[in-house]
This record gives C-alpha cells, structure tokens and sequence, in this order.
C-alpha cells in the first residue's frame, strides 16, 4: 500500500489538519511540543531534562529521517505543528522486525480536535505500507484520553507493569503495554 503524503483530516471545528513526514526545519516546533507536554508531567514518560536542547531534537530526528523503517510524523493546524508519532522497528534486527512502537504527542491546545486521531490514522497507514504486522504503545494507567484513543484503533491491553512511576500530583501509576495486530500477515514481505 503507498500513502501519498500528506496527508489531509478535517478538524472537529473545521480547520484543517495536515499530517506529514518531519523535516529538518520542523526541530524548533518538535523541542518546543515535546517540552511543553514533558513539563505537563502527567502525559509522557521524558522529563524536560530529558526533552535536551534544540541540537538534541535536531540529532532525534536526523535518526529518524535516515532510519529505515523509522519515521515521526508531525501534524499541523494551522500552519503550527501541534502534534507528533514516532515509529520505530522492535531493536534486535530480524528477530522483533515484525513490529514497530509508538509513541504519541500532543499541544494541549489542539487535545479534542481530532488531531490524534489524524495522526493515529496516518501511523497506522505508514505501519502498514512498511509491512509491520504489529505495533505495540505504552501508557500511563491514568491516561485515560491516550487509552481511549489507541482502544478506538483497536489497540487492545497486553500486560501492565504495576507502579512503574510516580507522577506529580498523582502519585504511583501502572504502565500499561497496549497492541495491535495489523492486517499484514506474511513473513516474505519482511
């Protein structure tokens, strides 16, 4: 299946989103997303010192331009990106190359307009054009909104790894592994 990006999704208030390959030029509004739903505390494991500093962004995503089976896409509203997924293959070589991680983020402005569902919808077509026949995600136990949204993709709990980390305000929290098998069955493709 080939995905002619990018790729085009209508807003829940009518404005237009557009989900694409990330580029080079996209590192100052990836740093500035990634930090601000890090500094939230309560939605993605990295923490703003983890998050580094725009050379750092620059070095993730020049993995992932030059990765194959790798890609982050960003989504757009308005011109800004608000939104990101990143995909990447299992990490031994031939034995996990069947399946991909994602990972997901958000701008708090642009939560409950469809964004994330633009982005998951174009993950799983990129997934599928690259013949992964699985794709595994891990979340917070309190997010219910990402849990939510993977359950509507038809991600389904695999396990759950008990007080895996302490969140602010919160307190303990499970981590809970979700999945997804694709339509893609044969090996030969891989």
């Amino acid at each position: 299946m080939t995905v002619g990006w990018p790729l085009r999704y209508s807003a829940k208030d009518g404005r237009r989103i557009i989900i694409r390959h990330a580029a080079y030029g996209d590192a100052p509004a990836l740093h500035a997303g990634l930090l601000e739903v890090a500094r939230e505390g309560i939605h993605i494991g990295i923490e703003p010192e983890g998050v580094g500093d725009l050379p750092a962004e620059i070095e993730r995503l020049r993995r992932y331009l030059t990765t194959p089976r790798m890609a982050r896409l960003v989504a757009e509203l308005d011109g800004q990106v608000v939104g990101a997924v990143s995909l990447k293959p299992g990490p031994f070589g031939r034995k996990d190359r069947h399946w991909c991680s994602l990972e997901v983020w958000l701008a708090p402005a642009s939560r409950g307009n469809s964004v994330g569902s633009a982005l998951m919808t174009a993950a799983l077509s990129w997934a599928e054009s690259e013949s992964f026949q699985k794709i595994v995600a891990a979340v917070f136990g309190r997010n219910e909104w990402a849990m939510a949204l993977y359950r509507e993709f038809g991600f389904r709990p695999e396990g759950r790894q008990k007080e895996m980390f302490v969140l602010p305000g919160i307190g303990c929290v499970d981590n809970v592994l979700m999945g997804l098998e694709l339509g893609n069955s044969s090996q030969a493709s891989l």
